[in-house]
């Protein structure tokens, strides 16, 4: 299946899914996240300052003239409750109507990473579900949007969750050749949570066939870029492996860690991407796998639930993946 065909498919089933806007709405591709600027910097000033009434009242001005960044800096102060009281079904509106309006935004726009943090922000909604009536839980909706952030506007965080999911069958089939694929996309993206999960399938080679030393480094790697709050279960992964790895095994993950930094530079950043020196890692699939369409039986959908409360390498899914197959070819 070619690009074009695929992303032609995927926005007909959003359509049909009333993920979508109208026509009109979906017109404009294009967005600035600068628009209007001043407005967004007279509010942040005013909520440095203090005066969180005049704050909000200038990002919902700059909002509703097209500002992507103020609508994003709106929503997360509603999600975060510090400057307002707590209002997760205003943030998740607001994240919605962000995404829905530019859902047809070109990866290589400007504004496409807040676009496409807005729709990561949308189906984490959908996973944990908000106060209100159309807002309950409903993870195959969120496997829809997690792929449009990830794979149609390249979010690694979109990848990570969407890898999650086809690995424990949550909201959508089973795939576990989609998982390490997926995985695979955010590791390259130098996304540590990524590296880590996929460093550790080819570490206990039970979803891959076992890998080690470059398994191992792949959760050093992981280890040495991960944001505080990954770092425990990380940090876990990485004592769990040293339990049963051999002096050579660890030197070796070392010493590839080191190559990698030398081809590759040694900050984790998602603007350049680190291509692992490993050829048994799989390659990338031709045409990524949808989500169940609109009347197609599916998983019954249930919350997603976090690597601290899933060991995937305590519980096999039974698929023993050849590190050269196509994980879609069968």
């Amino acid at each position: 299946m070619r690009i074009s065909d695929m992303r032609r498919g995927l926005l007909a089933f959003l359509a049909v899914a009333g993920l979508l806007g109208s026509p009109d709405a979906t017109r404009a591709a294009t967005a600035s996240p600068d628009v209007p600027a001043d407005q967004y910097a007279q509010a942040e000033r005013a909520l440095r300052d203090g005066h969180v009434e005049a704050g909000l009242e200038a990002l919902d001005a700059a909002a509703k003239r097209g500002g992507v960044r103020a609508q994003v800096r709106l929503a997360k102060i509603y999600a975060d409750g510090k400057l307002v009281p707590r209002d997760d079904v205003k943030a998740c509106e607001l994240y919605g109507a962000l995404a829905d309006r530019h859902s047809q935004i070109d990866r290589t726009d400007p504004a496409a990473r807040l676009i496409a943090e807005a729709f990561r922000a949308w189906a984490l909604c959908y996973v944990k579900g908000a106060p209100a009536s159309g807002w309950e839980k409903n993870v195959s909706r969120a496997a829809v949007l997690f792929y449009q952030a990830g794979v149609m506007l390249d979010d690694p965080e979109s990848l990570y969750e969407l890898a999650k999911m086809y690995l424990t069958g949550q909201g959508i089939g089973q795939n576990s050749r989609l998982a390490v694929h997926y995985f695979f996309s955010a590791a390259r993206k130098r996304y540590p949570p990524a590296q880590a999960m996929l460093g550790y399938l080819m570490w206990e080679g039970k979803v891959l066939k076992q890998q080690s030393a470059p398994g191992l480094a792949l959760i050093l790697l992981a280890r040495e870029g991960v944001k505080p709050e990954d770092k425990v279960w990380v940090e876990g992964y990485y004592q769990d492996a040293l339990i049963t790895a051999s002096r050579d095994e660890e030197a070796e993950a070392i010493r590839l860690v080191q190559e990698w930094k030398k081809a590759y530079g040694s900050e984790s950043t998602a603007s350049t991407p680190m291509v692992m020196a490993n050829p048994q890692v799989p390659p990338p699939v031709r045409a990524p796998g949808l989500p169940p369409a609109a009347g197609q039986k599916i998983a019954t959908p249930g919350a997603v639930k976090s690597i601290e409360q899933n060991a995937f390498g305590n519980t096999p899914t039974g698929a023993n993946v050849p590190p050269a197959v196509s994980p879609v070819d069968q």
